[in-house]
């Protein structure tokens, strides 16, 4: 409970508007609520825990891609920037049907995952289902080595505001997020606005 109230405390005080303290508690937005308002630190020490090097996606070969179990398939979330997904033209929302003629059907993200899985220069057959086309799409993706980052972009508006875009954890996203905050001058902001969409640790 202490913990607790500690954590509300520091929502009430950091939260970008005043919030019904209430109406967020039992509406299920206090989660949200927790993650715009955490301290920049927080995301420094989480960055370090074995937990969020599971979670990204350095230090393997593979196609690139984040994956979410859904209706009892696996869905593309996004594919990595320049990543052999990205470069085969896979999208978000696309659905992964089959890997090397194996369903996918009724399996866990991490098996799918681990079926795209694979020494580097390997290659892969995925099936997809796409809206908007009647007949499946197969992409033939050859593995590499999934480049290790966190922040995808950062820069700076011209009201004093600036903008990261934080896309996962690793061992990595110490260095590379004080870096975006030189590149964006962040003791000179007004605001900072930590765009933690698609990133698996939060999401």
């Amino acid at each position: 409970m202490k913990s607790f109230t500690r954590v509300l405390s520091v929502v009430e005080k950091n939260y970008a508007t005043p919030i019904e303290t209430d109406k967020v508690l039992y509406s299920g937005r206090f989660r949200e609520c927790c993650v715009c308002s955490i301290h920049i630190p927080a995301f420094l020490t989480r960055a370090r825990t074995p937990i969020s090097a599971k979670i990204s996606a350095g230090g393997i070969t593979g196609v690139g891609m984040t994956i979410v179990p859904r209706e009892n398939y696996t869905y593309v979330l996004a594919p990595m920037p320049g990543s052999p997904a990205y470069r085969a033209g896979i999208r978000p929302g696309d659905v992964i049907m089959s890997v090397d003629g194996k369903s996918t059907q009724g399996l866990s993200s991490s098996e799918v995952a681990d079926m795209l899985k694979g020494p580097k220069g390997t290659i892969v057959h995925i099936s997809m289902k796409r809206v908007g086309y009647d007949q499946q799409l197969d992409f033939t993706v050859t593995r590499d080595e999934i480049p290790k980052h966190s922040v995808d972009i950062a820069f700076r508006f011209k009201t004093g505001i600036g903008y990261i875009k934080l896309s996962g954890f690793n061992e990595t996203t110490e260095p590379e997020l004080a870096a975006a905050l030189k590149q964006v001058d962040s003791s000179t902001l007004d605001g900072l606005v930590l765009d933690l969409r698609g990133n698996p640790a939060v999401s």
